[in-house]
């Protein structure tokens, strides 16, 4: 991949009778990317357009990329997004990466995702993900727990109660805790 991409993006010129190595002007560049077969040249095409102002037609480049590479590009697109603002379309490469990703890198998103919607309420459940990471991760007792957390901050009570009770990867002292804790949380110092 270096070759083809070290000469698509870097020009030469003789200067003082010595080669000048200088990047592609960006329109010459995207022209060029263009015209490539590699799968690579879309995820650099994707880079050149965004420079040039043309963020949907990034975001079409690296979708086409992720299409063809997998479930760790469609990861890599759902981040390069979420930089550049675009939520929707982070939310979205997130969920077609995920199904194919290990558990760790599978996890990470999760969470990813989760600040995502935080910073960006409007394109996804910030709870609603929470709920699915734990559900992916039952017996990650800090997915789990922060669940419950997002349940009770969200005025859930009934139902993190519920969840604390129910949930095995806490250690039953660990439960009777965060129950009392929730209830004290609320005043319900009778439950507590």
């Amino acid at each position: 991949e270096a070759d083809w991409l070290f000469s698509v993006a870097t020009r030469v010129a003789t200067v003082d009778g010595k080669a000048v190595h200088y990047p592609t002007p960006t329109k010459e560049l995207v022209q060029a990317l263009e015209a490539r077969s590699e799968t690579a040249a879309l995820r650099q095409l994707a880079e050149a357009r965004r420079d040039l102002g043309d963020l949907q037609g990034a975001l079409s480049a690296l979708e086409a990329w992720a299409t063809a590479e997998g479930a760790e590009a469609w990861a890599e697109a759902g981040r390069w997004a979420s930089a550049q603002g675009q939520m929707a379309f982070a939310q979205r490469a997130a969920e077609k990466a995920l199904p194919g990703l290990s558990p760790e890198q599978a996890r990470a998103l999760q969470d990813e995702r989760i600040a995502w919607a935080e910073r960006a309420p409007g394109h996804a459940d910030p709870l609603a993900l929470r709920e699915a990471r734990a559900r992916a991760f039952p017996a990650d007792p800090r997915a789990v727990e922060d669940w419950i957390r997002g349940l009770e901050k969200a005025g859930r009570l009934d139902e993190a109660t519920a969840a604390s009770r129910a949930t095995e990867c806490l250690p039953r002292e660990r439960r009777v805790l965060l129950a009392s804790d929730l209830a004290a949380d609320h005043g319900l110092a009778r439950k507590a």
